[in-house]
């Protein structure tokens, strides 16, 4: 009997190992049966087993209970709203937190799958407790403590928020040394087009480190058929990227790279279709497509009246503004043709400056469309003169309307005018070129000296020519200034700039004049000499053919 008593007992012991009880302290047992110097099986036969055996048994599920917190990190923030509370967790089955030991809260179901929910906290330095317990009953916790400092970073980039953002990276619950090493940085609009960087990119690399301030919304361009970074400005996305320009209507369209043929070491083609251009850079600035050649000739014709879809009422927009000060121009397009065109229009340049009223649209035949312009300077712009274009393009046509922007300090202690004479709008290379000069002192202060530069530009924003010089102003000065055009400018517009600094306070004015191909004298002297010498030759040729005609018919008479 007690011989089964003891198979019994271990048979029980036996079971509820494998249902997961971990240890019986067989210790306890043995030392129990040598207290009273009776067997196990004895103790249970007089009925005081139960009391005296003093099994201790601890539970240990199979289950894995770990818990990690992903983000925040033990870091600078400086965005205080929708920080994530992401975690790397398993065999939970509650989580919930608390910020600074202060009330609890319970993951939902769909944050516990998840393993991701978002908090809003203030400035300062915080910590957060997060805790995990399993079905059994068993706990874990952990914490990590970070800093949000809303001064310390601030960036704009509302562009690539809302409802066009597409695939756009959200980095504002990135802290700053993440900021400094993002991997497959994406930069979306989803109408127009998608900039996916292949390096890691260092957002907080500008040309102005200091201010801790990134401007993607002023310094990156997404519009239809057009991507643009400034580069100078925006140094840490100057990195190798692919690039999709979405709804292309081109047959072959060919990549353009600051108004020309995209170079293959530049640019290399990876796909098109379905209106979507997709190819690979390996630096930043301006890019956008024009229909190739080959797709030209394609949808071409030789009559020229069919290819002049559509006109502009403007060739030049010249606006002036003062730092923070918002002005609106407008330019009419009229669909020429006796169908229905889709007309696109995109900034070079000046994207940061310009907001269109559309990007593109589709005029019926004869319609005529008014599109406005505004201009926007914020107040940090520094007080310079930017040229761009506004292309305009149908199909294979395409027009440019050259643009300047001429920005002015806010408070400016001078006033000036430029006007250059009618006989010299048009020049030629080599001649000097005249202009008026109006100077108006505009402060209290008297016989003040100021230091004007002279610029001539192209349209592509080229200094061709500069010259500086000190000018005494009490209320007003008229003068003329002379610049002679260097002997082998090219044929083209070009813009005089003068511009007056003074305690760094800038006032502007520009003038716009046209240089002529200019005709070269020794190559007429040559063409004329060889008419010359070519009349001469038919003459002499006529005298001996007429000569040899009259002594024919001299002959004739002689015999009769």
């Amino acid at each position: 009997m007690r011989g089964g008593l003891i198979y019994i007992i271990f048979f029980l012991i036996f079971i509820l190992s494998i249902l997961g009880i971990n240890e019986v302290n067989s210790l306890e047992i043995a030392n129990k049966s040598a207290i009273t110097g009776k067997s196990v099986a004895e103790d249970a036969v007089t009925g005081d087993a139960i009391q005296s055996i003093g099994i201790t048994i601890d539970v240990i599920t199979n289950e894995n209970l770990t818990l990690a917190i992903k983000n925040p990190k033990n870091e600078t923030y400086f965005y205080n709203i929708s920080l994530p509370l992401e975690l790397e967790v398993s065999g939970a089955q509650n989580i919930w937190y608390n910020l600074d030991n202060g009330a609890n809260t319970t993951f939902t179901s769909s944050e516990l799958s998840s393993k991701i929910t978002f908090f809003n906290v203030s400035g300062g330095m915080h910590t957060i407790h997060v805790f995990a317990n399993s079905s059994t009953g068993s706990k874990v916790n952990k914490n990590t403590t970070f800093t949000i400092n809303q001064s310390y970073f601030n960036f704009s980039y509302g562009h690539y928020e809302g409802e066009h953002k597409g695939n756009s990276t959200y980095f504002k619950n990135l802290s700053y040394s993440e900021l400094q090493n993002i991997s497959n940085f994406i930069l979306e609009h989803s109408d127009f087009g998608k900039i996916f960087f292949n390096e890691l990119v260092n957002l907080t690399d500008d040309a102005t480190p200091s201010d801790n301030f990134i401007d993607l919304n002023k310094y990156t361009n997404i519009s239809s058929n057009f991507i643009e970074i400034n580069s100078s400005s925006l140094r840490g996305l100057n990195r190798s990227a692919r690039l999709s320009l979405y709804n292309i209507t081109f047959i072959d369209p060919k990549i353009i790279v600051d108004g020309i043929a995209c170079p293959a070491s530049i640019c290399t083609k990876e796909s098109y279709s379905n209106g979507v251009l997709t190819f690979n850079v390996t630096h930043f600035t301006s890019y956008y497509a024009e229909e190739s050649q080959a797709g030209s000739a394609v949808v071409g014709s030789s009559n020229n009246e069919n290819i002049k879809n559509f006109n502009i009422n403007k060739e030049k927009i010249k606006i002036s503004l003062k730092q923070g000060e918002i002005k609106k121009e407008q330019i009419t397009i009229e669909n020429t043709k006796d169908e229905e065109i889709k007309v696109g229009l995109t900034l070079s340049k000046l994207g940061n400056f310009i907001k269109l009223s559309e990007n593109s649209f589709n005029l019926k035949a004869g319609e005529v469309k008014a599109i406005e312009l505004e201009f926007n300077i914020e107040e940090n712009t520094i007080p310079n003169l930017y040229i761009g274009k506004l292309i305009i393009q149908s199909g294979e046509i395409k027009k440019e309307v050259l643009i300047t922007i001429e920005v002015r300090s806010k408070n400016p202690l001078f006033d000036v005018s430029i006007e250059i004479p009618q006989e010299f709008i048009e020049i030629y290379p080599g001649q000097e070129l005249t202009s008026i000069i109006n100077i108006y002192n505009l402060g209290d202060i008297k016989k003040t000296n100021a230091v004007v530069d002279y610029i001539i530009k192209d349209e592509n924003n080229e200094i061709i020519l500069q010259e500086q010089e000190e000018i005494e102003v009490e209320t007003q000065i008229s003068y003329t200034k002379t610049l002679k055009l260097p002997e082998n400018i090219e044929s083209g517009n070009y813009i005089l700039y003068v511009k007056i600094n003074y305690n760094n306070e800038v006032a502007s004015a520009t003038a716009w004049f046209e240089v002529k191909e200019k005709i070269n004298s020794s190559k007429v002297t040559r063409n004329y000499k060889s008419l010359i010498l070519i009349l001469l030759i038919l003459i002499i040729v006529t005298i001996i053919i007429l000569l040899k005609f009259l002594s024919k018919n001299k002959k004739i008479k002689i015999r009769k």
